[in-house]
């Protein structure tokens, strides 16, 4: 009987074999691995100290920035120069987005989508100014960003807001008072 395992041990063993080599040389499915996908630039994840207020993640590029006056349709601004999460573009001085206000009215610069703002500054030149020349202060702040209307004439409005550590931006507008 011993003899009859044996053999049958014997004569399983090379058939074993050839099952375990015949596996392990089975071609397999193509899988997509780090080893075999191009090396694709990302981003580092957001940590806790760059996320914005409103807790939204993944905010890869400055906001649109809307200029609004009491009554009337928001506007978007130019988006200029601008630092954000490592990266960035320099830009000459724009004459803005072409907008409608009254003198002395209050103009309201509002990121879209809501992002906390850390801090901002704004400046005012006469339209015909080709980089920024005459330009003066029209404000700052930490909180809303908030700017009274100058008087008659085509103006450039400038803002340039800081988005805590993901970085800043500027817009600009065309104001025209009547």
């Amino acid at each position: 009987m011993a003899t009859t395992r044996t053999r049958l041990i014997a004569a399983a063993l090379p058939l074993l074999a050839v099952l375990v080599a015949g596996c392990a040389a089975q071609p397999t499915t193509p899988s997509v691995s780090a080893a075999t996908t191009p090396a694709v630039a990302t981003t580092p994840p957001l940590t806790a100290s760059v996320v914005p207020a409103t807790g939204r993640p993944g905010i890869e590029a400055p906001p649109d920035a809307e200029l609004s006056v009491e009554g009337g349709d928001p506007v978007t601004g130019r988006l200029g120069t601008f630092a954000w999460r490592g990266g960035g573009s320099d830009s000459p001085w724009l004459p803005g987005t072409p907008i409608q206000v009254g003198a002395g009215e209050t103009l309201r610069v509002t990121p879209t989508p809501d992002i906390a703002i850390s801090g901002w500054s704004a400046l005012l030149a006469p339209a015909a100014s080709t980089g920024g020349e005459g330009a003066v202060n029209a404000g700052s702040g930490s909180t809303a960003v908030e700017v009274t209307a100058p008087g008659a004439g085509s103006w450039t409005l400038a803002v340039t807001i800081e988005f805590g550590d993901l970085g800043s931006a500027t817009y600009s507008w065309l104001l025209e008072v009547p």
